[in-house]
């Protein structure tokens, strides 16, 4: 069996979204001592958010803990009732598609609460749906809205409208072949670094790495 080329480049949309040298862009990124914390921290995967669980985003966006924590635990009851319509071990990859209203549900209540963008809520829901649910901050978010308009399909009303569209986008982009290289670059971050991720976490880090101006790996 042929051995699967970690650091080839990974090309989608006809050259809109392009990360080189993937496996090299990981290990630099996950020498980064607040993101490995971020994806090392334990957090249930059940159908109740705590604080802890909130908390949890803080080595990534410390400004959670005086801003938006308190407004979205305000709300815990209702995100409770909304991620429990939300299966615990669901994948963006699997055979039956999720149901994308209820995501779409769960992520705009999240994005009416003050001081709460879809970046801050899908930092914490990606914890709680690991395989499902990726980090959409505006650097993923504005990849996949300039693909959706060279393929001409319409960005939606709504930051959950438009969460899920990224994410049926990523479903279509983990499905389109490039799965052996997702899960052999999982394989090697387990091995290398001790950290476990998600394909949806692979993809949507290689993106952020690659597209975000501040960033510096590599």
């Amino acid at each position: 069996m042929m051995e699967t080329d970690m650091n080839a480049t990974i090309s989608l949309y006809d050259g809109i979204i392009v990360i080189p040298a993937p496996q090299d862009r990981l290990g630099a990124y996950y020498s980064d001592f607040p993101y490995s914390l971020y994806d090392q921290a334990s957090v249930l995967q059940d159908c109740s958010v705590t604080i802890s669980d909130i908390y949890s985003v803080a080595t990534m966006y410390p400004g959670i803990v005086w801003n938006a924590a308190p407004n979205l635990y305000a709300i815990v009851p209702e995100l409770n009732e909304l991620l429990g319509a939300i299966g615990p071990c669901l994948s963006l990859t699997a055979e039956a598609e999720p149901s994308w209203a209820a995501l779409s549900a769960l992520l705009q209540r999240c994005c009416e609460v003050p001081e709460v963008a879809v970046s801050t809520a899908t930092k914490v829901l990606h914890k709680k749906r690991p395989g499902l649910i990726p980090i959409i901050d505006s650097v993923v978010e504005g990849k996949y809205k300039e693909a959706s308009a060279a393929a001409d399909v319409a960005w939606p009303v709504g930051e959950g409208t438009q969460a899920v569209l990224v994410m049926q986008m990523m479903r279509e982009d983990l499905l389109s072949g490039i799965l052996p290289q997702i899960d052999a670059l999982r394989l090697w971050v387990w091995t290398t670094r001790g950290i476990a991720l998600t394909r949806v976490r692979v993809l949507e880090v290689l993106i952020w790495i690659m597209y975000e101006p501040k960033a510096t790996f590599l």
